[in-house]
């Protein structure tokens, strides 16, 4: 890994007591994912004993292709155990772009399309597990 990519990942872990992992299915390799679990457990272990994953978002989906559904599948299936894998996730989209390229936000740029609708419901998953948590530990 690249030392100032490791320093960035080391930051995210270090500065909040939550880590979320976005990944392209279309990419994703399981290499990636035993590197920042190990990258995890030392942070853990040596600087932010309280950090935990809360999961893992797909980013940059398609689909309407085998593999991006199969990879998708195939983590679950996998890691779905031990971290959890969103059920929402975040379609492809030429919009991002668009929206990139003016300096605004996908809301702003236009908040009724499939992206924005997908962080709308990522936002109410992210909210219902905290929910289900809270209730877990009263």
């Amino acid at each position: 890994m690249h030392p100032v990519a490791r320093t960035s990942a080391d930051q995210r872990f270090c500065c909040g007591g939550q880590y979320y992992r976005t990944e392209s299915a279309e990419n994703f390799v399981y290499q990636r994912l035993d590197l920042l679990l190990r990258t995890y457990s030392q942070v853990k272990r040596g600087i932010n004993p309280d950090l935990k994953i809360d999961g893992i978002l797909f980013t940059m989906v398609d689909a309407r292709t085998v593999n991006d559904r199969s990879v998708i599948e195939s983590m679950r299936e996998t890691f779905g155990m031990k971290i959890n894998v969103f059920d929402t996730f975040i379609p492809a989209s030429v919009r991002v772009t668009e929206a990139n390229m003016e300096g605004r936000s996908i809301f702003a740029y236009d908040g009724k399309c499939k992206v924005a609708d997908a962080y709308k419901n990522l936002t109410k998953e992210v909210l219902d597990i905290a929910a289900r948590e809270k209730a877990r530990f009263r």
